[in-house]
């Protein structure tokens, strides 16, 4: 097992990761003990204290960890994309929906609000102006989620840690980081750059899914970039971009390494694109399409072969490592390093690992 990563060598990781799917709440710990493993909790909960490392909820409406430079671009994307679920949903127009957000942010601006008051204070300004469709509408499902979903806020856990599913206190971003505004064209061309550092070689498709926005406006970023891109015919018939001068390092075969639910090996490419690092067999055993649920999954000779979980019972907790249908199954020694590794990042001892072979 490595020792300790410091902050800075977590803070890169992100940098070359880019934003981490995180409504699980753990998923960013895991992802930095399967990229470096001796990582502690202790690093990846200080970077979030400091407001080195931030979550929102930004990409296709959904929550990441970002790095906090990157919440400027990632909040002007989300709340264009977003716009017209608010308008359809509440039954506001563009701007009323524009005078809305601006009052969200007004409410959560010196507080972290638990989601019950921020809910309350929301709905009686939408009472107070006569908004009664959009006060309805808020009332459950998509509706209540809205406000907190509001990309100009920040989240942060009001009970337990960082990498628990606690309650969360949402305050606005700019009254914690500061004015980190982009220009909409400018966040576009951020986001397709960011996207490229981490997944390239990548198609459009590709860009346009991860980052929730639509081809016209990936194209365009796209064009701007002009030379800091190439492009390459690939598989399929399709065009492939990545950066003139991508990042260098790296290992073709890590090894063995756990991997969190929503892992960018998969959800940095759109469906078709998920295939470089899993057999289609992988994702249907591992995705629950009811629920849209992931499982954490394992990695090995460069495939995602297996899927994991931790089951706590008499004072002692197993890692159990379930093989995709005709995966070999792996050797426990060979996830032993990485069960620890997860153990570390989760403030939790492993006590024993168990392989089995799929069920069925």
């Amino acid at each position: 097992m490595a020792g300790d990563v410091d902050s800075a060598a977590l803070v890169a990781l992100l940098g070359r990761v880019g934003p981490v799917q995180s409504q699980a709440a753990r998923a960013p710990f895991l992802t930095a003990s399967s990229r470096l493993p001796g990582v502690t909790n202790a690093t990846v909960s200080a970077a979030y204290e400091r407001h080195a490392l931030v979550r929102s909820t930004s990409l296709r409406g959904t929550v990441h960890t970002s790095l906090r430079a990157w919440h400027g671009a990632l909040d002007a994307v989300a709340r264009r994309t977003s716009t017209n679920v608010w308008c359809r949903t509440l039954k506001m127009t563009a701007a009323d929906v524009a005078r809305l957000r601006d009052r969200i942010e007004a409410v959560a601006a010196d507080d972290w609000l638990p989601l019950p008051e921020l809910h309350e204070q929301v709905l009686r300004w939408l009472g107070d102006k006569g908004f009664n469709d959009a006060v309805a509408a808020s009332g459950e499902g998509v509706g209540l989620a809205l406000f907190r979903g509001h990309s100009a806020l920040l989240r942060r856990p009001l009970t337990g840690g960082w990498h628990q599913q606690g309650r969360y206190g949402y305050r606005t971003a700019a009254r914690v980081l500061g004015d980190l505004r982009v220009d909409g064209e400018d966040a576009v061309t951020e986001l397709v750059r960011t996207h490229l550092a981490a997944f390239g070689p990548a198609t459009r498709h590709d860009v346009a899914w991860w980052s929730g926005d639509g081809l016209r406006s990936i194209d365009a970023a796209v064009r701007r970039l002009g030379d800091e891109l190439t492009s390459t015919p690939g598989p399929e018939g399709l065009d492939y971009l990545d950066l003139a001068e991508p990042p260098a390092g790296g290992d073709a075969d890590p090894g063995v390494r756990l991997v969190p639910e929503y892992d960018a090996l998969l959800l940095g490419y759109a469906p078709r694109g998920r295939t470089r690092f899993a057999d289609p067999k992988l994702i249907a055993y591992s995705w629950n399409r009811a629920n849209g649920v992931h499982a954490p999954t394992v990695l090995s000779g460069g495939r995602l072969r297996a899927t994991w979980r931790l089951r706590s019972q008499g004072g002692r907790t197993s890692l159990q490592v379930s093989m995709v249908p005709g995966e070999r199954p792996l050797a426990e020694a060979d996830v032993a390093d990485q069960a620890a590794a997860v153990g570390r990042a989760l403030a939790l001892h492993v006590d024993d690992v168990e392989v089995t072979p799929a069920a069925g």
